[in-house]
């Protein structure tokens, strides 16, 4: 029973926000993964606009009554976007908590653009990792990354970013 009555029934969602809005800024990637859901052929690669985005953002953090200020940029490969810097950098200066992209990090593994995205406002890396071994990404990655994804977990470990890691199961693989 609510305060409302014994009988009310209650809209859970009047007052409560969006945890996690998760934005697609591009359906590009820079790998060609053979267990990949979102497949983009060259004709039909897009890249989000600035402005698009900039509404976006501005959509959720001035939801009424409650602002949703966590985002997630995703994709595809969302740090291909050629202006992903600068939206990472809008949208901490538009006031959201908590910024993160879903990557498969191959970026990262320059430090140098694992401190430029920290000092933009990046706060985690949701981190395709699917294990320890170079076959396991032979067989789901269709190439031997574990070097790359070891370079770039160490160079996110030298700035105040978080890790996530996030594998994709696939039996008898990993």
């Amino acid at each position: 029973p609510s305060a409302r009555g014994p009988h009310a029934i209650e809209d859970d969602n009047e007052d409560k926000a969006p945890l996690l809005a998760v934005i697609d800024l591009t359906n590009r990637c820079n790998f060609g993964c053979p267990v990949c859901f979102a497949e983009a052929s060259d004709s039909s690669v897009y890249f989000l606009e600035l402005e698009t985005v900039r509404r976006m953002l501005r959509a959720l953090i001035e939801r009424r009554p409650l602002p949703c200020r966590h985002v997630q940029f995703s994709g595809g490969e969302p740090t291909l976007h050629p202006q992903f810097l600068e939206i990472v950098r809008m949208a901490r200066e538009m006031g959201f908590d908590h910024i993160q992209v879903a990557t498969n990090g191959s970026l990262f593994a320059n430090f140098d653009f694992a401190r430029r995205c920290e000092d933009a406002g990046l706060h985690t890396l949701y981190l395709q990792f699917d294990g320890m071994d170079d076959d396991v990404y032979f067989k789901l990655r269709g190439q031997k990354l574990l070097d790359r994804k070891l370079r770039a977990v160490h160079n996110v470990t030298r700035t105040n970013m978080r890790l996530v890691l996030v594998p994709t199961i696939v039996p008898g693989v990993n």
